[in-house]
C-alpha cells in the first residue's frame, strides 16, 4: 500500500493518515488503513481505535464506528466522546443520547459535547437539562448555552444566563458576548443592550470584530 513506507508504521502514523482520510471523506482509504492496522497488530491500540471511530463517523458509516466502539475493552473519555460525535454526525440522536447516558464517567468535554448535540438538533429542553446537571460549567458550557438559546429564539433566557454568569463572578468570552448582543438586537431589548454594550467597553471586548458584528 503506497500510503505506508517500508518501515514498520506506528500508531501515530496510522492516526495521522486516518485523520487525513476522514478530512477528505475517503472511506476506501480509511478501510485500507484499517486492514493495514490489523496486519501490523495496531488495531488494539486505544489511540488508533479511537481514530477509527472518528474516521468512520466522518465518512458517514456510523455502523462501523459503533462496531469499533463496541469492541473496545476499556474506552477512555476520548473514545466515548468520539462515538457520541460519530452518532450525531450520522443523524442518530438517539444513539448519541444512549451512549452519553451509558458513560461510566464523563469529563467536561463529554457534557459540552452533549449540550452541543442537543442544541444543534433543536432539542432545547434536553439541552437545558444537560446544562443544569453540569457540576462544573466552563467557558465552553456558558458560550454553548448562550449560542443555543440565541439561535432558537429564547432571548429572555439568554439574558438570564448572562446575568447568572456575571453573578458567579465569571467573565463572558467572545462567543458568549456575541450571542448576548445578537439576542439583544433581535429581541429589541435596547435597555439591556446598552447594559451589555457598557460591559463590552469596560471589559475590552470592543476591539473584537465578531462582537462588533453582533451590534
Amino acid at each position: 500500500m503506497g500510503l505506508l513506507s517500508a518501515a514498520a508504521p506506528d500508531s501515530f502514523t496510522f492516526a495521522f493518515l486516518l485523520k487525513a482520510a476522514a478530512n477528505y471523506g475517503s472511506l476506501m482509504t480509511g478501510m485500507q488503513l484499517h486492514c493495514q492496522a490489523l496486519l501490523h497488530g495496531l488495531d488494539g491500540h486505544l489511540f488508533v481505535r479511537t481514530t477509527f471511530i472518528s474516521m468512520y463517523g466522518e465518512c458517514g458509516r456510523v455502523e462501523f464506528s459503533m462496531k469499533v466502539s463496541d469492541e473496545m475493552l476499556e474506552p477512555n473519555f476520548v473514545a466515548w466522546n468520539a462515538a457520541v460525535t460519530a452518532c450525531f454526525r450520522g443523524g442518530d440522536l438517539e444513539s448519541s443520547q444512549r451512549l452519553f447516558e451509558s458513560m461510566p464517567f464523563k469529563d467536561s468535554t463529554s457534557w459540552n459535547l452533549m449540550l452541543a448535540v442537543y442544541a444543534k438538533a433543536g432539542e432545547m429542553e434536553m439541552a437545558r437539562k444537560v446544562f443544569s446537571e453540569m457540576e462544573v460549567k466552563d467557558d465552553v458550557s456558558w458560550s454553548s448555552m448562550t449560542t443555543a438559546l440565541t439561535q432558537n429564539g429564547c432571548f429572555d433566557e439568554v439574558f438570564g444566563v448572562f446575568m447568572d454568569l456575571r453573578q458567579l463572578g465569571m467573565r463572558p468570552n467572545e462567543v458568549s458576548m456575541t450571542g448576548v448582543l445578537s439576542a439583544s438586537a433581535q429581541a429589541g431589548a435596547f435597555k439591556f443592550g446598552r447594559i451589555v454594550h457598557g460591559f463590552v467597553e469596560k471589559s475590552g471586548f470592543s476591539w473584537i470584530i465578531s462582537v462588533k458584528s453582533g451590534n
